[in-house]
């Protein structure tokens, strides 16, 4: 279900709809007008990491969606990795909506922090035009039934992006990195967990194109001199075969 969630969110859809701008509707009576908006909201946790495999001393980018549809209210979302992977000093963690301009065109990144690399929890406190109930981030961006809403696109940043730069000394492998979203439904808490996987190369991986050009010329190394013997006695032969002239 996650799989098709995901491929749903970053393929199905046209890229205007999860890139670009929009401009903050003044007149609409609720963050959500679809149908059965008023439900208990179903939400989950969608990631798309930039940069998979990484060197030591690189940064890791990853991109945080929600994806769903319903009543949300109080949502966060907090991870807490193991603190020897990253450098806090040179990471940032960018969210948190604005709305800039006369035309009020919304977008993402109004906030960046940089002291989250090992651990944070993120409020969505959103915004409001002043008919709705409560402040939200979860608010429709396109029509259809469901629409999007705007969590579920990327609007100059996606709703919080990571960049998170990793030790120098941080030994080579796969990683495990969780996030855990936390929202009330509007009947009870709710949750959702979800883990991402990246790669330290190490040093044969850093430079195996290297490696590989060394193996090229090794191997070439290896054949050239029976090749050459092979051509020296074919040359021999001939010159014994060569039938002397008649004096």
């Amino acid at each position: 279900m996650r799989a098709i969630l995901l491929l749903f969110l970053l393929i199905a859809l046209p890229l205007n709809v999860y890139s670009g701008e929009f401009t903050f509707n003044p007149s609409s009576k609720h963050p959500q007008n679809s149908d059965n908006a008023f439900s208990p909201g179903n939400y989950q946790i969608a990631i798309k990491v930039i940069n998979p495999v990484i060197d030591p001393g690189e940064l890791l980018t990853m991109e945080v969606y929600i994806t769903g549809y319903g009543t949300i209210k109080g949502c966060k979302l907090s991870s807490y990795p193991s603190s020897d992977l990253f450098d806090s000093e040179h990471s940032e963690i960018i969210h948190g909506l604005k709305i800039s301009g006369d035309n009020k065109i919304i977008s993402f990144g109004s906030d960046r922090n940089t002291n989250g690399a090992n651990g944070f929890v993120i409020s969505f406190s959103g915004y409001t035009n002043g008919l709705w109930e409560n402040n939200s981030t979860f608010f429709d961006v396109s029509d259809g039934n469901p629409p999007i809403i705007m969590t579920e696109r990327r609007s100059m940043s996606a709703p919080v992006t990571l960049n998170l730069k990793s030790n120098s000394y941080i030994k080579p492998g796969n990683y495990n990195y969780s996030f855990n979203l936390t929202y009330y439904n509007g009947v009870e808490w709710k949750g959702d967990k979800h883990q991402i996987e990246f790669t330290v190369r190490n040093v044969l991986q850093r430079n195996e194109i290297f490696i590989a050009t060394i193996g090229c010329i090794a191997a070439i190394a290896t054949i050239l001199p029976p090749t050459i013997q092979l051509g020296q006695w074919a040359t021999n032969v001939r010159k014994r075969r060569k039938p002397k002239r008649a004096s």
